[in-house]
């Protein structure tokens, strides 16, 4: 039988120009969230480590604290695809998210003592901005490319501008502003980053509910059209939910992403071992910005073209690769060529991580089921994180044995990514398809 072709479609010219305001909200929502982060994540960090003591494990604890609105993202998703703010399902909630995160990062720049619990709290608040923005967003661009066959291409847009923007600029600013900024100056800079993100709202194409728009109506009337709306939703989400093919991709995802990672450890290892500068971490960053943009390009030239049931064991493949070569990073030469190389292939398997994910959405639950796939990330990806925290700090890195405590990480990571094949005899076929999952081959 001849593998499935993954292929990208040209849009009908009267849907070209959704495809286009779809493109610029994507690349400007990822635009504002990247420099967000130049100006408060490295900071973020090492307050983290100086300011509160904590350790690679402590770190990791905080995130699974501070992540808890990733972890609600299909609660999330669900809750804008069923029930219209202002009279729209995703224009008002994007602008509101906007606020919410703007406003969180304002807060945390007034603060001068750092507490465990306030430093939670508004790091929660900034989170659930950035979760609904992109929720709303994503939504979009998944409806958008089911519906003109460019997913695809509109996930690597996601991605190349991030990448592009890093090395070109945020990293180095990343590094700066940490390096020679205050922590207020820092947090006040990322909030009035984070209101440019208000004007986006206008590419997201959508016209006011039904029952909003029609004032003539009578409250009673306008009640039952929201149901009758609500009620195609639900069921569209209750066929969903059965699939047992929905649950064996959000598995596969959720493991593989599980498996123990090297975030909070890599910072660590490389500020107590290896003595690099913020300075350096934020262009070290550039450089795995620049692999990122490789992998992307090279993943959108290539992909295409490959046979589909590649995609799954690619990614068992790729999540493996990605740790072994962090045993040799040394010093400042071997970190920006491990960090190079890594982030070619780390481009290639959160792309096809991300195709995964979307094939699963179906129509008009494109939030819900896509935010449940996102969620199954973020949950995934902090767990590996404390478990991969707590594997450095266990084998020597609370101990000031950096070195020991960082190979720990990495042959764990490498052994349990292995373990992910598993999981690959019980996904559907659709899920080695090029088609969303209402369109799912016999």
């Amino acid at each position: 039988m001849t593998p499935t072709l993954i292929k990208e479609t040209e849009p009908a010219p009267d849907l070209r120009a959704s495809v286009l305001k779809t493109a610029l909200l994507v690349a400007g929502t990822v635009a504002v969230d990247t420099f967000v982060n130049a100006l408060s994540v490295e900071k973020l960090n090492f307050l983290y480590k100086d300011q509160m003591a904590l350790t690679a494990g402590g770190v990791a604890t905080l995130g699974i604290f501070t992540n808890i609105p990733a972890y609600l993202r299909p609660a999330i998703g669900f809750l804008s695809d069923i029930v219209p703010f202002a009279g729209y399902h995703r224009r008002s909630y994007f602008f509101a998210a906007a606020l919410v995160e703007a406003a969180a990062l304002f807060a945390l720049s007034l603060l001068r003592g750092y507490s465990y619990a306030a430093l939670v709290l508004l790091l929660i608040g900034q989170t659930a901005g950035i979760v609904l923005m992109f929720v709303i967003m994503e939504a979009v661009l998944v409806r958008t490319g089911n519906a003109t066959g460019q997913t695809g291409r509109l996930q690597t847009i996601q991605q190349f501008v991030r990448s592009a923007l890093v090395v070109a600029v945020a990293a180095h600013l990343s590094g700066y502003v940490t390096q020679h900024w205050s922590y207020g100056a820092c947090f006040l800079a990322a909030s009035l980053m984070a209101l440019l993100a208000l004007p986006l709202t206008w590419f997201i194409d959508e016209k006011k509910s039904s029952y909003a728009a029609d004032a003539e109506r009578t409250p009673s009337e306008r009640m039952r059209e929201k149901w009758r709306e609500s009620a195609q939703s639900f069921a569209v989400l209750k066929t969903a939910f059965r699939s047992d093919g929905l649950w064996a991709v959000v598995a596969f995802i959720f493991y593989l992403i599980l498996t123990p990672g090297t975030g909070s450890a890599q910072f660590f290892y490389q500020v107590d071992y290896l003595r690099f500068t913020p300075q350096f971490l934020g262009d070290l960053n550039g450089w795995g910005a620049a692999g990122s943009v490789v992998g992307f390009l090279t993943y959108a030239a290539i992909a295409p073209r490959l046979p589909a049931r590649m995609l799954v064991f690619g990614l068992v493949l790729l999540d493996c690769l990605g740790y072994v070569p962090l045993l040799w990073m040394r010093d400042t030469t071997s970190a920006i060529a491990i960090t190079f190389g890594g982030s070619v292939l780390g481009g290639w398997y959160l792309l096809a991580l991300l195709g995964l994910g979307a094939r699963a959405c179906p129509p008009k639950i494109e939030a819900t089921v896509y935010g449940m796939v996102y969620a199954a990330q973020f949950l995934g990806s902090t767990l590996g994180g404390k478990l991969g925290g707590s594997i450095y700090d266990a084998f020597g890195g609370a101990q000031h044995h950096y070195r020991a405590g960082w190979e720990a990480v990495c042959w764990a990571g490498a052994l349990f990514s292995l373990l992910g094949a598993l999981f690959i005899p019980f996904l559907p076929k659709w899920a080695r398809s090029a088609r969303p999952m209402g369109e799912k081959s016999v």
